[in-house]
């Protein structure tokens, strides 16, 4: 990957946590809450994304 594209990535990689009131959905509910991590490893770029509806049921 070049220098500048990996920089770009670097730039989105972190935790980010999910503002579920700015949230619009066109089919059901947005979940209660949110989190999305990104990590960049080498040529690779992971995501680990877990929710939680707003029964209290958690997804990953």
């Amino acid at each position: 990957m070049n220098p500048k594209t990996e920089k770009i990535i670097s730039g989105f990689c972190g935790i980010w946590e999910l503002i579920s009131e700015k949230c619009s959905y066109s089919i059901g509910e947005p979940p209660k809450s949110g989190t999305y991590e990104i990590n960049f490893d080498r040529d690779k770029v992971h995501f680990h994304v877990s929710w939680e509806d707003k029964d209290i049921k958690s997804s990953r």
